[in-house]
């Protein structure tokens, strides 16, 4: 035994510090985990009874780095600052840690507390100046050579990549070859058809959201590589994800990328914390070999596709178009303003209008300062018929075009089911094989597949049945239906007005022709716009602005200032309210446009009128009209008929204006008896051509 080693440590506990750097050392080295685990055997041989022995092995599986948690690590600093350990015993004192930071805190906290470090061949004592040189050596070798396999690793890496024979898990659609260094497409048909559709459909909709609401309601699968075995494809019903995925990947245009993802370090808590799965940005990419391997689409259509799907895009207003939403509007998201260069916004005033474009300027403090507005009647009426003007020479083309495209669009999605319906037979027939084979004493088994055989020829009959009924509804165009789609094509304009025209492919026509729309206000009265059209061809448009027509009746005689007004209606109720109230009255605010909650609140503090209180409210001992139905436990039209009936004296500072009735008004006699006469179901008129109120007699006489 060492002279290193004292009775103060033997006393101690003994701990057995086992790590390995990853979890498929953990699973393919397991003679040296074993390895480790003897060395308990040093322990005893040292001195140690076994009951002071105690292994600590949490850290399988992760790194010495400094780049996670180890909570062994952390356990094992712990038993030493409580002062209970004598010794550590490692198979290599460097596996202790691979960074600076940990191995010399562990080293000065073994100091401070007189704990040995013992490995395989030496007891080192990190009290002592020899032992703790020879110590902090080992570290610093240590972090040397693990930095070095790391530089190693990854020239290595960079050095397959940059020939195009790094692969990790492949998208759907695509195979290694038998010698795992070159990519060619599934053999399977199935899968092809699946993911050609994807980018076919894609074509049509022009939208990642739409696509995938279009599987969704065909209930149509598509092919989805399976993590946890990267060798088999699972078949499911997309979500938006899966298309985005698809979309967004370069493989499908046989563009081989690297590295696509990167990883991120930051620190939380005082711990070094990695990330990975980021995207890459494009220069963080270091490899790009084009046409590498068989693709789905060419590298044009990625680099479009990329781009539609950016343009779609709404959280960035300023910059992007936007997916077309929802909408009578043509134009909303193509339109930006020609002065502040912001996109144009789009409302509709009530439920059956036309749109209402508008500028939101600066957004500060809830108030928005536009730069122009009007109504999108007249101007989408001009872009439309430029828009025919346009499409006019092409328009017998595009009828054919369009007749072929409805008929691909059928087979495609027939082809979709015989494919799926050829899968389920497979997988029928061989759960049926198995089914065979199973011996008759084995009944469990037996039932088992008896079970999963019965499930999949459900499955093959509810896949016959929809093939069958897709292919009975297979589109085919008569004669007859060519001659009317010819004439239609003759008349654009009644097609593109007629009702039952179809709103979001008109969007997707116009926004296949135009990609944006400049408009600005010249003068007070004329708005010029100008038509980007896709391919650099632009059209100059002008026309009148609009405006509202005012008359006695839109805009009423004011009874006082609006200040005056608003500073009378704060003691009743919010500057929402106020808004609403000030609108119904058709009063303009100061740009001439309706009133918001914020311009109420911008107004009444610049004349310093406090806002409405409930608090002072109650203190004046009056009652709003809803309150009064509370106390009287009655509906609000009831208290509005007992208000007409004059029965209760109520104030309005001006008409749509809360009712202000005073609390003492709803304990009048002539108050209770109505009451009473509507709870013995008596009937009371309204009408004060039949009744009239004697206030002295508190009793209704009939006329």
């Amino acid at each position: 035994m060492s002279e290193k080693i004292t009775q103060e440590h033997l006393i101690r506990l003994a701990l057995l510090y086992i790590r390995q750097s990853s979890q498929r050392q953990v699973i393919e080295h397991q003679f040296g985990q074993q390895v480790q685990y003897d060395v308990v055997e040093r322990a005893k041989e040292l001195g140690w009874p076994e009951k002071k022995i105690k292994i600590i092995d949490e850290d399988l599986g992760l790194t010495a780095t400094g780049t996670g948690e180890r909570p062994g690590f952390e356990k094992l600093l712990s038993q030493i600052c409580l002062g209970k350990v004598g010794a550590i015993f490692i198979l290599y004192a460097s596996r202790l840690a691979r960074n600076g930071k940990d191995w010399h805190t562990i080293l000065q906290m073994c100091a401070l507390f007189n704990v040995l470090i013992i490995d395989r061949n030496t007891v080192f004592d990190p009290r002592q100046a020899n032992d703790r040189l020879w110590l902090g050596m080992q570290g610093s070798f240590s972090e040397y050579e693990s930095s070095q396999m790391l530089i190693r690793a990854k020239e290595a890496i960079l050095q397959k990549a940059s020939q195009g024979k790094l692969f990790k898990m492949l998208p759907s659609g695509f195979e290694l070859t038998e010698d795992r260094e070159r990519i060619e497409l599934d053999p399977d048909q199935r899968v092809q058809q699946a993911i050609r559709g994807v980018f076919s459909r894609f074509d049509q909709l022009l939208s990642v959201r739409q696509v995938a609401i279009w599987y969704q309601q065909h209930k149509i699968e598509v092919p989805v590589r399976n993590i946890r075995k990267p060798t088999e494809l699972k078949w499911r019903i997309p979500d938006y994800d899966t298309i985005y995925r698809i979309m967004d990947n370069p493989y499908y245009a046989g563009i081989y990328m690297y590295p696509k993802t990167k990883t991120i370090t930051r620190l939380e808590d005082g711990i070094i914390v990695k990330t990975s799965g980021h995207k890459n940005a494009p220069d963080d990419i270091t490899v790009v070999i084009n046409d590498l391997f068989p693709s789905y689409i060419t590298n044009e259509q990625y680099q479009k596709n990329k781009q539609i799907i950016a343009d779609n895009a709404v959280m960035k207003p300023n910059t992007t178009t936007g997916a077309p939403r929802e909408g009578k509007s043509i134009l909303a998201g193509l339109l930006f303003c020609g002065h502040c260069s912001r996109k144009l916004w789009v409302r509709y005033p009530s439920k059956n209008s036309y749109p209402y474009y508008f500028c939101g300027g600066e957004v500060n403090a809830n108030i928005r300062q536009g730069c122009i507005s009007f109504g999108g009647r007249n101007l989408e009426s001009l872009v439309v018929d430029e828009i025919i003007k346009v499409l006019q020479p092409e328009a017998i083309e595009a009828t054919i075009r369009a007749q072929q495209q409805w008929q691909k669009q059928a087979a495609q999605e027939s082809d979709a089911a015989f494919y799926a319906l050829e899968q389920a037979r497979y997988e029928a027939n061989r759960i049926e094989r198995q089914l065979k084979r199973v011996e008759p004493e084995k009944y469990l088994v037996f039932k088992t597949f008896t079970q999963r055989w019965q499930e999949a020829l459900e499955k093959v009959h509810e896949l016959e049945d929809r093939y069958d009924q897709l292919k009975t509804q297979q589109p085919s165009v008569t004669d007859e239906d060519k001659q009317r789609l010819f004439e239609l094509a003759d008349d654009l304009t009644t097609v593109w007005y007629h009702p039952k025209s179809d709103a979001r492919i008109k969007k997707r026509i116009v926004r296949l022709l135009i990609k944006q729309i400049w408009v600005k206000l010249v003068g007070e009265k004329t708005i010029h716009a100008t038509i980007h059209w896709h391919g650099g061809v632009h059209t100059e448009l002008e026309l009148n602005r609009r405006h509202r027509r005012s008359s006695k009746k839109d805009v009423p005689k004011q009874p006082c200032s609006i200040h005056e007004l608003i500073k009378k209606l704060v003691c009743v109720c919010d500057d929402m309210q106020i808004a609403r109230i000030l609108n119904l009255h058709n009063y303009p605010n100061k740009d001439g446009q309706s009133w918001s909650q914020s311009h109420v609140t911008q107004l009444r503090q610049h004349h310093h009128i406090a806002p409405f209180s409930e608090q002072a409210y109650s203190k004046l001992d009056k009652v709003t009209l809803e309150q009064a139905a509370d106390i009287l436990h009655v509906s609000m039209s009831t208290v509005s008929k007992m208000i007409r009936f004059k029965l209760i004296q109520a104030n309005q500072v001006i008409k749509h204006a809360p009712w202000e009735i005073d609390r003492h008004e709803l304990e009048k006699p002539a108050v209770k008896k109505y009451l009473m006469q509507l709870n013995k179901n008596k009937r009371v008129t309204c009408d004060e051509n039949q009744i009239t109120f004697d206030l002295n007699n508190n009793s209704i006489k009939e006329q």
